[in-house]
């Protein structure tokens, strides 16, 4: 019995060690590296590859370098950068192995990378997360001043309004309701965000200078 644990441990110890890469040192990846530099991610692409037992994930992040912590090359702040760097994307059930890189380059994010000759990260981490991007911003709707029910000055001509349906028409007279709530930056500098009259649907953008407001039924100039 004893003989056979042993037999088992021996089986199982050299399938944990693949399991994992451990992750390097920062004296580490300096080291090792031909490229250190500090950027921010401007691009993301990715793809799936075949590889012997399965497929990988094959990833390409532009940056815009910041700094240059060490080189092989004349790189200098502002130049453009792509790297490279892959993750296990299938592999048949109970396979073990090394994962790839650690986590994703995502747009906006600032990092500070380890990268070899031909800037392929470090495996398995080749880059640190300095600062997250940040959400854009809440923006409440644009309202030129109106606000309750407006109504339209003019017919709207075909195509000034695109987004919405061909078969609408746009015509002098009608009514709407001033949407108050936040519209997420989708509304351009000329537009006011409204909503059909007595209908809680979505908001559509209406050219503001086509508006003026109605109170109590009556127009206001």
């Amino acid at each position: 019995m004893a003989d056979r644990c042993a037999c088992l441990a021996l089986f199982i110890a050299p399938l944990c060690v693949l399991s994992a890469v451990p992750p390097l040192t920062e004296q580490d990846r300096s080291h090792r590296c031909t490229h250190e530099l500090t950027g921010v991610v401007q691009k993301a692409t990715s793809s799936q590859i075949e590889v012997a037992q399965g497929t990988d994930t094959l990833h390409y992040a532009g940056l815009v370098i910041e700094h240059v912590h060490q080189s092989s090359m004349d790189l200098l702040a502002g130049d453009e950068i792509t790297v490279e760097y892959s993750r296990t994307a299938s592999r048949p059930f109970g396979w073990v192995g090394p994962q790839g890189q650690h986590a994703v380059m995502k747009v906006g994010q600032r990092v500070r990378l380890w990268a070899d000759s031909e800037f392929k990260l470090l495996n398995p981490n080749g880059f640190d997360v300095l600062v997250e991007p940040r959400a854009p911003p809440l923006r409440a709707s644009r309202q030129d001043g109106l606000a309750g029910t407006v109504e339209l000055t003019r017919d709207l001509r075909d195509g000034e309004c695109p987004w919405l349906e061909p078969e609408r028409k746009l015509v002098q007279g009608q009514r709407f309701r001033v949407f108050s709530g936040h519209t997420y930056g989708v509304i351009s500098p000329s537009g006011v965000a409204v909503q059909d009259e007595g209908d809680d649907g979505p908001f559509f953008e209406l050219p503001a200078d086509a508006l003026r407001r109605v109170r109590d039924g009556k127009d206001v100039f």
